[in-house]
């Protein structure tokens, strides 16, 4: 395995896009004006998952498995 000196751990990047990102703050955003905040924890989870799975480590993707649900009931 080849490692570069500078960065003896692993790669870490990021491949998502910010109109993406973007998008889900437009609808999160929607739907908490509709559900007069409720829709918080939900919105949450859903950048978190966004965020996650566009981000990887040596090649492999990270995963988020919270809900918001469980974001709502540990509030």
């Amino acid at each position: 395995m080849n490692q570069d000196s500078n960065n003896p751990g692993g790669r870490v990047a990021h491949h998502g896009s910010g109109a993406e990102l973007f998008v889900i703050y437009l609808v999160n955003l929607l739907l908490k004006v509709i559900t007069l905040g409720i829709y918080h924890f939900w919105a949450v989870t859903r950048v978190r998952r966004y965020l996650w799975a566009q981000t990887s480590f040596d090649g492999e993707r990270f995963e988020y498995t919270g809900t918001g649900r469980q974001l709502f009931l540990g509030f």
